[in-house]
């Protein structure tokens, strides 16, 4: 079963788009239909969980890749898109890319010491 999703947005408008179309479309056509399942073809692909350190915004990367990076954590039980300031950690949420600028909320979150 495949349906187009768009993956324009943040990871919650995504999922949402996502889940539209899980409980709308694919859950009745299989309760419904009882379709005989099919095997994959082609390589296995694997990705290992994303860890909170995995989200640092880093130098050198274009607008257009921090834009992904925001967007792609901007949703419930993801570590979000940060850069690390001093004591604090810029955490990015609800970006917006338009005419090679790039916006977002921050959130200036103090970070926790080591061994507390």
């Amino acid at each position: 079963m495949k349906e187009d999703l768009k993956l324009d947005g943040s990871a919650e408008e995504i999922f949402k788009r996502a889940a539209e179309i899980i409980f709308t479309k694919m859950i009745p056509f299989i309760v419904e239909e009882d379709p005989e399942p099919l095997e994959q073809e082609g390589q296995v692909v694997t990705f290992r969980r994303r860890k909170p350190e995995d989200g640092e915004i880093t130098k050198g990367m274009p607008l257009y890749q921090i834009y992904d990076y925001i967007r792609m954590l901007d949703a419930e039980g993801y570590p979000p898109a940060y850069i690390s300031f001093g004591k604090y950690q810029l955490e990015f949420s609800r970006a917006s890319y338009q005419d090679g600028k790039l916006t977002a909320a921050v959130e200036f979150v103090e970070k926790k010491e080591e061994g507390h």
